[in-house]
C-alpha cells in the first residue's frame, strides 16, 4: 500500500461566518450565513467538503421579492432558470443552459422556519443535496 503506514482518517468540522447584509441581495433581508463544512487534518490546514449560503427573511414578501430579483439578473446573464417545485417545496434550478449537465448549476430552496413566521433561502451547490450536515 501507497503510502506505507495507517491511513488517515481526517475530523469534519463546520465553519460559519454570518453577515448582516448579503452583498448581492438588493432587496431587504434578515442577513446571510456562509456555512463550510470541512474535512481537519491533524497536521496543515482544513480542506473545504461543501459549502452553503443561507439568506434571510423577516416574512415572505422579501423572499419573494428577492426571488423574483435573483431570476431576473440570472436570465439578464443568459442562465436558464428552472422552477422544479415538488411536494411542498419551492425550488430553482438555474443552468449555464437547458442541457442538464451535472457539473454546472446550482438550486435555491425557499424555506420557511418550523419555529417562527421567518423565511429563507438556502444555496445549494450541484453535488449537495440538502441533507443535514
Amino acid at each position: 500500500m501507497y503510502p506505507p503506514g495507517p491511513v488517515i482518517i481526517p475530523g469534519h468540522g463546520m465553519h460559519s461566518l454570518r453577515v448582516v447584509k448579503h452583498p448581492f441581495i438588493n432587496t431587504e433581508h434578515g442577513g446571510a450565513r456562509l456555512d463550510l463544512l470541512t474535512q481537519e487534518w491533524k497536521e496543515g490546514p482544513p480542506s473545504i467538503e461543501h459549502t452553503r449560503v443561507w439568506i434571510y427573511f423577516q416574512n415572505k414578501p422579501q423572499l419573494k421579492k428577492a426571488r423574483k430579483q435573483l431570476v431576473h439578473e440570472c436570465e439578464d446573464i443568459g442562465l436558464y432558470v428552472e422552477h422544479a417545485n415538488k411536494d411542498k417545496l419551492e425550488k430553482l434550478v438555474i443552468r449555464e443552459n437547458k442541457e442538464e449537465d451535472i457539473w454546472r448549476y446550482f438550486s435555491i430552496i425557499m424555506n420557511k422556519s418550523q419555529t417562527a413566521n421567518h423565511y429563507s433561502m438556502l444555496v445549494l451547490w450541484y453535488d449537495d443535496k440538502g441533507e443535514p450536515w
